[in-house]
């Protein structure tokens, strides 16, 4: 009896056993998490430098530069033995700029682009260094007497014999794309203000040649002035097609 009792225990510690091993060969085993998580990252930022940070604080200024100064001509060979005789020298005449009168949105110390046709952007950290009326007459008296007198510039004892006054109706673009300049001048003599010898508008557009930046839109706007300075220079030796210049 005793016996028979025993072998039943056995047997039922040996079922249960058995059942154990086998429901944990069934079961999913948890051991330690191996698995790698990644991201993106973000491109460094590159340290500012020192420009940029002047840049920042005091933003960039621009001046309207002037037309190139032409080569001297020569006198060709045998031109000096030739004369027996010297010629009593001609007075020499020039022309006086008065001050160019700007549009209202373009007097200002910001630098004006026109991405739309009815849209105007004044660049808050990219300014003129000097008033851009003043800018504009300097820039263009210098370039209206190069094209005048060539590389031999008139002494003191010249006579100015007109007043060149010039109204800018429009003068902005885009960089990358156009400068345009839109003026009308208006010449007289100095000793008769109110009789003009010549008046006219004039449309100057300059391509930047897809040359993005704000320094070569400058450099476009001073092309734009010379560019005027020579129409103007025209006009007048017609309006005085026997003065000595």
């Amino acid at each position: 009896m005793k016996t028979a009792q025993r072998t039943t225990a056995a047997l039922i510690l040996l079922s249960a056993f058995a059942l154990t091993t086998l429901s944990c060969s069934i079961l999913p085993q948890h051991g330690p998490d191996t698995s790698r998580y990644y991201v993106l990252s973000l491109a460094p930022k590159p340290p500012p430098t020192a420009a940029a940070n002047l840049s920042a604080i005091i933003g960039e200024h621009y001046v309207l530069s002037l037309a190139p100064k032409p080569p001297p001509t020569t006198p060709p060979a045998g031109a000096a033995a030739a004369r027996t005789t010297p010629t009593p020298p001609l007075q020499r005449l020039t022309a006086r700029v008065a001050n160019i009168r700007l549009p209202a949105y373009l007097d200002r110390s910001e630098i004006v682009l026109r991405p739309t046709e009815n849209r105007l952007d004044a660049l808050s950290h990219d300014l003129w260094l000097e008033p851009p009326a003043k800018a504009c007459s300097r820039v263009f008296a210098h370039n209206l007497a190069q094209h005048l007198h060539g590389s031999n510039p008139p002494n003191s004892t010249a006579r100015d014999a007109v007043v060149v006054r010039v109204d800018i109706v429009q003068f902005d673009g885009y960089p990358g794309e156009t400068v345009l300049l839109r003026a009308r001048w208006k010449l007289s003599r100095t000793d008769d203000n109110e009789t003009p010898l010549s008046e006219g508008e004039h449309t100057v557009q300059t391509s930047l040649q897809g040359k993005p930046g704000i320094e070569n839109y400058v450099n476009g706007m001073s092309r734009a002035i010379d560019a005027f300075a020579d129409a103007v220079a025209q006009d007048i030796r017609r309006a005085l097609p026997d003065a000595t210049w």
